[in-house]
């Protein structure tokens, strides 16, 4: 079976008669879009730019490829699912090399000491962020300190301020804003203890 849709297409065009398919613009819409950054510097160091587009239940839209375009630059194309629930249709539109982010260990901090039968090791991260662009940028960044499921094994999380920390996935994620040219410090410092004889292998 055929699915056949009609569209009533209020925008006048001239169509020439040769012969050749012609793409036309079915409607426009001008809908409130919240843009937001992202970025999780421990995998790549790259922030990445979303626009949330509030109340688009409203304009019936399809689900289908779309082409997206940003500041008149085509990014690329994606998926619309126009089944979401959701109040806000999120839209990736790639990375933003405008927003500049640096992640490296304090070596300063970081060290091991050997405590009796156990052996403590601490490590330390500065994540710096840089707002190269003239408007404000809100942006989620995101970290990770392991989590130990035998009870011999500890660790402590010793500074991360001004981030929301999940003590049951270790994720730690801070939500801040930057301001135009403006430039920031995250730290991120944390110990884990466990005995000399056994040898632990995480993820930095």
């Amino acid at each position: 079976s055929t699915f056949a849709t009609k569209f009533d297409i209020s925008l006048p065009y001239s169509i020439p008669s040769n012969g050749q398919p012609q793409l036309v613009d079915i409607k426009n819409h001008t809908m409130k879009t919240i843009y937001a950054h992202s970025a999780v510097p421990k995998l790549d160091k790259d922030a990445f730019l979303m626009a949330q587009l509030v109340d688009w239940e409203k304009y019936n839209l399809l689900s289908g490829k779309a082409n997206i375009y940003f500041e008149g630059t085509f990014i690329g194309e994606t998926y619309l699912n126009a089944n979401n629930t959701q109040d806000t249709l999120a839209i990736s539109l790639g990375r933003d090399k405008r927003v500049i982010i640096d992640r490296k260990q304090i070596k300063d901090f970081s060290r091991k000491k050997f405590l009796g039968s156990n052996i403590k090791q601490t490590y330390g991260y500065e994540i710096a962020l840089r707002n190269t662009k003239s408007t404000a940028v809100n942006i989620t960044i995101e970290e990770q300190i392991p989590v130990s499921k035998n009870n011999k094994i500890s660790v402590e999380l010793l500074e991360a301020k001004g981030a929301k920390v999940d003590p049951v996935t270790g994720k730690i994620t801070w939500k801040i804003t930057l301001k135009p040219k403006e430039t920031k410090k995250l730290y991120l410092k944390y110990s884990i203890k466990y005995p000399k004889k056994k040898q632990i292998v995480f993820g930095r």
